[in-house]
């Protein structure tokens, strides 16, 4: 019987709906971490039917609960990928290894249906091994710190544009890129 590999040892798995190869983030994330990163994404393009592409999210969030074991970590580069395995993880009462969501985008929405999207958002942001949520923009991680007291410490701010020559004259709107 082989004895299993300690946690440190494990690669990163890398999870996005673009298609690979992410060579410029795997290198990054290689040479920053020091480990290998297995990069696991796969395409699913924006002109599906939102029921579909949602479905899809979930085929990748089962993914990552059925490789828990063989990985260290996953970085999630698309939100629900990371909110469905935490969320499925906290129903089925498993232990997921650490989660990187990057970017979060948490748009508010009325009536019953609003109250359910909240109520997902908040258990899967309040898992234990979503470690880090990813924000566009420090009004965004101090909007979701407000909305989501249990996970306020898992939200920052990632400068995700390439730095202009000079600074922009006025403030974006909205304050992000990709929205």
């Amino acid at each position: 019987m082989s004895n299993p590999v300690p946690p440190i040892l494990k690669p990163i798995g890398l999870v996005a709906d673009t298609p690979p190869p992410h060579t410029p983030l795997k290198n990054f994330l290689e040479e920053r971490l020091r480990r290998t990163v297995d990069d696991q994404s796969c395409w699913i393009p924006a002109r599906w039917h939102p029921i579909r592409r949602q479905l899809a999210y979930l085929e990748r969030a089962l993914f990552c609960l059925r490789r828990r074991k063989r990985y260290g970590a996953f970085v999630c580069i698309q939100q629900f990928i990371a909110l469905y395995a935490c969320y499925l993880a906290r129903l089925m009462r498993l232990s997921i290894p650490p989660l990187f969501l990057q970017p979060l985008i948490y748009v508010p929405r009325p009536g019953f249906f609003g109250r359910a999207w909240r109520h997902f958002f908040a258990r899967a942001l309040a898992h234990p091994s979503l470690r880090i949520a990813f924000c566009h923009s420090q009004t965004e991680v101090e909007s979701y710190q407000q909305l989501f007291p249990a996970a306020a410490g898992k939200f920052r701010h990632l400068p995700f544009t390439i730095d202009p020559l000079d600074p922009p004259s006025s403030p974006a709107d909205p304050p992000y890129l990709f929205s």
